[in-house]
């Protein structure tokens, strides 16, 4: 009972101290932090520091040598940190405007009410087409078949059904000789060019007009090498066919032209609510009476920059970074109603790629190796990756961490333990603990000079089962930074509408919502 009104004494006594700590310094720092760096040390004799001291020390500093740099001074400790951070910015300015410019769409808008033909605008380079490639292609010929224009490829079967007609034509004036009377050609002559043409014309659709000069000679015994290939022109005309008939429905059951009733807003939203930035994007499939199955989005940001940093820095490069999606939740597969215009949410955190990199390195978050986290997730407590430096113990929020610390270093003064190696070593417990991201508008905007943001509706067509891909992309300039998307649905007589015209509308924000816009981003830019 004495051990806890000690504690929240020194609780009260810490947080009086704090105060005045704040208004003197004009570094900003977290609470709890600047309460590590202020506390007085305990008094004990000389004997005991040399004893129990320096063996806890001894004993606490194997744990953290790996983990913490040698002491410095905070004024130290914050110069580098924004001597790191210009760092940064000098390293990701690899394009100049002119190159930022150049650079192109990954998918272009190239069809009407601001939407895409769903091509991804890659091309090989001339130079890699190989033989050993070609050769590689040639085991997936009928896809590739599949992949020309239509009328490419209709006009590439009419000449190889016209070259086989030839062929078997000139194999039938051979095969006819003066001396046989198999009825193809008059008799004690060969058969004419025009005349096999015909009747490979004919054996080809199995029309049967009848045989040239009216003899019924082929059937005879003598005639059996003609009939060999009238067998195998019969047989591979009856092929020829049924691969005619499955390319011709493949061509025509084609899902990719469903995807072009799944309309993208020709913008998206960038926001800020309750200090955290939002990117929003709205989807309506036009097609409503004709529900999509197992709709489902993904969103990937296109870095350039990026890529050329991982380039000169000989890492593994990545030019498509992963973007979480908050709503619909991609822990449960992104799962969409398309019937209905619905919005689609990315929550711009410290593991987001639309943040800046030199900001995300200042904050306590853990990086898995590339694998794309989420802050909400460690809100819900999902999973908690925010670890305490001194006692390994890890938590799901900053402000569980830095509630820990104010505990833990009140605790440890009351049993008079030494600063180092506890949480009241500001060697330790440094700022970057306890601190969140901040982010502004101005860094968002220059972070996306270079970026491109593809959405992907992937769905199944219900009438017949095939899947298919809508694609849309927004840049900087398809981006607008503040408001909501118009509502365009309404009912009446019992009847559920859906204005199409609405659809693209953005409703700007009004005045007391303005006001908090700017109180949240910072009143920048």
């Amino acid at each position: 009972m004495l051990r806890q009104i000690d504690i929240e004494a020194k609780l009260q006594s810490n947080h009086s101290t704090s105060d005045e700590t704040r208004e003197a310094s004009s570094v900003k720092m977290p609470k709890h932090v600047e309460i590590s760096s202020k506390v007085p040390l305990p008094t004990y004799s000389k004997q005991r520091s040399m004893g129990s001291e320096s063996t806890y020390s001894k004993q606490r500093s194997r744990e953290s040598e790996s983990i913490m740099s040698p002491g410095r001074t905070e004024a130290a400790m914050l110069k580098e940190q924004d001597e790191e951070r210009q760092l940064l910015r000098r390293r990701r300015e690899t394009l100049t405007d002119a190159d930022l410019k150049s650079i192109p769409r990954m998918v272009h808008r190239n069809m009407p009410f601001g939407q895409s033909k769903n091509d991804i605008a890659v091309t090989r380079a001339v130079t890699s087409v190989s033989p050993r490639l070609s050769g590689l292609l040639r085991h997936d010929w009928y896809h590739v078949i599949l992949g020309w224009p239509t009328a490419l490829s209709l006009l590439g079967l009419l000449v190889i059904w016209t070259l086989v007609i030839i062929i078997f034509a000139l194999i039938y004036r051979h095969v006819d000789k003066p001396l046989n009377n198999c009825g193809l050609g008059a008799k004690g002559e060969s058969i004419g060019f025009s005349t096999a043409f015909a009747f490979s014309l004919e054996t080809c659709t199995t029309v049967g007009y009848g045989l040239p000069n009216g003899t019924n000679g082929f059937f005879e015994p003598e005639c059996g090498m003609l009939q060999f290939w009238i067998y195998l022109q019969m047989v591979s005309s009856m092929m020829f066919n049924g691969f005619l008939f499955a390319f011709m429905f493949a061509r025509l059951a084609r899902c990719e032209s469903r995807a072009v009733q799944v309309l993208f807003s020709e913008k998206a939203i960038i926001e800020i609510q309750d200090g955290k930035w939002y990117m929003h994007v709205r989807v309506y499939d036009m097609d409503s009476q004709q529900p999509v199955v197992e709709a489902h989005i993904r969103m990937y940001c296109v870095s350039w920059r990026d890529y050329l940093d991982q380039t000169r820095n000989e890492v593994q490069p990545h030019l498509l970074h992963h973007m979480r999606i908050l709503v619909p939740n991609d822990d449960l597969g992104s799962m969409m109603f398309t019937s209905i215009p619905a919005n689609v949410t990315h929550h711009i955190d410290a593991y987001s790629p639309l943040a800046p990199l030199h900001l995300r390195k200042n904050v306590n978050v853990t990086y898995l190796g590339g694998v794309e986290l989420r802050e909400v997730d460690d809100m819900t407590g999902n999973r908690s990756d925010i670890p305490c430096p001194v006692c390994g113990e890890t938590f799901g929020v900053v402000d569980h961490l830095e509630r820990h610390i104010n505990y833990m270093q009140v605790t440890e003064e009351s049993d008079n333990l030494p600063i180092t190696g506890t949480h009241r070593d500001p060697n330790i417990v440094k700022p970057k603990l306890t601190k969140l991201i901040e982010l502004k508008e101005t860094d968002i905007r220059e972070h996306l000079l270079d970026k491109e943001i593809m959405c992907v509706v992937e769905a199944i067509e219900p009438m017949v089962s095939g899947t298919f891909q809508a694609l849309q992309s927004y840049k900087l300039e398809d981006m607008v930074f503040g408001g909501r998307f118009a509502p365009c649905m309404s009912q009446k007589d019992g009847q559920i509408y859906v204005d199409v015209n609405k659809f693209h509308k953005i409703i700007p924000m009004s005045d007391r919502s303005v006001h908090y816009y700017n109180n949240g981003r910072g009143n920048s830019g």
